[in-house]
């Protein structure tokens, strides 16, 4: 199971926090920060796509695997 949200730190800087939870054989966790922001904060233009942003950090941390486990696409997501 996932859970996770995004949080709005400054103008075009967010960050991507939640965790993933596997209770299949022995409860195992992993907690997740995706930082994001523009390189250059000074050049005008600098524009964060946050649901793309979101959708690319839930596609990284659907990809975790626990040892010990195998999924078969069977996790559930949460968020706010």
């Amino acid at each position: 199971m996932i859970f996770y949200g995004a949080k709005e730190m400054a103008q075009n800087e967010f960050v991507v926090i939640g965790y993933k939870v596997s209770t299949k054989q022995a409860p195992q966790v992993i907690e997740f920060v995706y930082d994001v922001s523009c390189v250059n904060k000074q050049v005008k233009g600098c524009e964060i796509h946050l649901e793309e942003e979101k959708q690319f950090a839930l596609e990284w941390v659907k990809s975790i695997r626990f040892s010990g486990t195998h999924s078969e696409g069977d996790e559930a997501v949460a968020n706010d």
